[in-house]
Order: structure tokens, then sequence, then C-alpha cells
């Protein structure tokens, strides 16, 4: 089993709101719904001619450390 977090959690444009409006950003500004959200980046625009854009300016993945309960769980 994995778990995977929305891609829009990595990109530039996201909005932490959580307490107001949800999860939102600038292509969704009133929230993002949830047929919208993505596991990965497939270069389609999500809206307002917004894509998807890394806030490090690149690809990011969870890996986890070394020893740490999930890197057990997946025997890393």
């Amino acid at each position: 089993m994995s778990l995977r977090v929305p891609v829009c959690d990595y990109c530039k444009h996201y909005i932490d709101d959580s307490e107001v409006k949800g999860m939102c950003c600038e292509a969704f500004p009133d929230g993002i719904p949830l047929e919208r959200m993505r596991l990965e980046d497939d270069g389609s625009e999500c809206a307002n001619r917004i894509k998807f854009e890394d806030k490090d300016g690149v690809d990011s993945e969870f890996v986890p450390e070394p020893g740490s309960l999930l890197a057990r769980m997946h025997r890393i």
C-alpha cells in the first residue's frame, strides 16, 4: 500500500488556506474541486491558463527517511 499526496501540495500556485477555504490555488481561489486534484502532473491546464509548476523548480517526490516507520513499512 502506498500513500499519494496530490501534486497540488507541491505546486508554486498552491495557497495554504486550509482553515478558511480548504485547499485552494491561483487556478481555483475558492477551493480546488476534488475531481480536479491530480496525483501526478500530466501537463494539462488546471484552470485559468494555469498549469502545475513545481515550487522548487524540480520534480518533487516524497521519499521516507531511512529507518522511519514509513521506510520500514516499505522496506526502504
